[in-house]
């Protein structure tokens, strides 16, 4: 069953990667935000395997290789200050170009593009969502009617609560990132840099080097609300004893100060769907405890939703299927939450980092890890993780 028309609300990845699918299927779409573009968005800009595979399914991966920085892979660095580098293949592009590459492909396919427009509330019909009501850059109101919504707003709470699929009003995290050129750090750095810092408990800082000489220096914190009243005390930190971070800040030049961001993660937190919408990306939480890598997921959620509405024989099959295909992931981002919490002991992080740091099956598995082509919720369990700790 082809759908009639969709309305897309929020053009960031999952929602352009949505409406590209289905324009090029010849379906209606139209997409809507309420920032005009290029418009910023609090992330750390990397790019892994996840990223590029989504990227490939819409024929958009040499067009973002072509302008990200192309990096050898990663960089952890433990509490105690040991370094590991792992192989890998990962890309650092700003948000800001990489949305607007994602809303320009969407269009290029076809689908209508309106902004901005701040949601206002939904149409209802009995139990049904059938449309939206907006509010534009006068303050006049908007109605966009479509027989299917997807809800692609991001990490916040109203939306969700509006269209009645808001399970827990908490995040799970925040974030916090600025912008600092460098151009002398930007010839020794080649990774992205991970630090699990003693400071950072229960989250980590980075560091990823970006096109032009410029580092996306950032930190994450996973600890619901008391994350987000102490994250930028938790940045300031974390440049203070971080000797990389504390380099890039007094030599190098701010670009853009530093902003935070509330983070859902875990698939967690809200339902999928209801009857005439599927919600998609980041609303409903596929950033990654743990590592904080969200890009790719949220895309591979609009093309799910996108392929499930292609694909669907009526309503019911289409958000049982848009639902089975995410939830194929629950034991992965369950993983990753395990080790969140494992990784936070800097005694067990630095033991890892030691181990890894020698080469042979710790470090293949982290490489496995940031590949993908390891399953997290084998790794990370008891008797894996005391097999890592303790070399047997």
């Amino acid at each position: 069953m082809t759908p009639e028309s969709v309305l897309i609300i929020g053009a960031g990845p999952s929602g352009s990667a949505a409406a590209r699918v289905l324009a090029r299927a010849g379906v209606p779409v139209t997409l809507v935000d309420q920032s005009t573009f290029p418009r910023d968005k609090t992330c750390g800009d990397g790019l892994i395997p996840d990223a590029f595979l989504a990227l490939r399914k819409l024929d958009l991966e040499a067009r973002v290789r072509a302008e990200a920085l192309p990096l050898a892979g990663m960089r952890i660095i433990a509490p105690d200050g040991r370094e590991v580098d792992l192989a890998g293949d990962a890309a650092c592009i700003p948000r800001m170009r990489l949305d607007a590459l994602m809303r320009d492909a969407a269009e290029e396919a076809g689908a209508h593009f309106v902004a901005p427009l701040r949601l206002k509330s939904f149409i209802e019909e009995g139990v049904r969502i059938v449309g939206a009501r907006f509010v534009d850059a006068e303050g006049a109101s908007q109605t966009l009617r479509a027989p299917t919504t997807l809800l692609a707003t991001g990490a916040s709470t109203a939306p969700l609560a509006a269209a009645g699929l808001l399970l827990r009003k908490e995040a799970s995290g925040f974030a916090l990132r600025g912008y600092y050129r460098h151009p002398q750090l930007a010839k020794e750095l080649d990774r992205l840099v991970i630090a699990i810092d003693r400071r950072v408990r229960g989250g980590y800082g980075w560091i990823f080097p970006g096109p032009e000489g410029v580092f996306n220096l950032g930190v994450g914190v996973f600890s619901g609300r008391e994350a987000g009243a102490n994250v930028r005390r938790v940045f300031e930190q974390f440049v203070a004893h971080s000797p990389l971070a504390r380099r890039l800040v007094e030599e190098g030049e701010c670009v853009v100060p530093a902003r935070g961001a509330p983070l859902r993660t875990c698939l967690s937190g809200a339902r999928f769907a209801r009857p005439g919408l599927l919600a998609i990306g980041e609303t409903v939480g596929t950033t990654y405890a743990f590592t904080g890598e969200g890009i790719g997921k949220a895309i591979e959620s609009g093309i799910a939703a996108a392929e499930a509405l292609l694909g669907g024989q009526d309503e019911a099959a289409i958000a049982a299927d848009y639902t089975s295909r995410m939830q194929q992931h629950a034991s992965r981002y369950a993983a990753y939450r395990k080790a969140q919490y494992w990784l936070s002991w800097p005694a067990v992080s630095n033991r890892l980092a030691e181990r890894a740091a020698r080469g042979g099956r710790v470090k293949r598995a982290l490489e496995g890890l940031l590949a993908e082509t390891i399953d997290p919720a084998r790794l990370f369990t008891l008797r894996n993780l005391l097999r890592g700790l303790l070399g047997r």
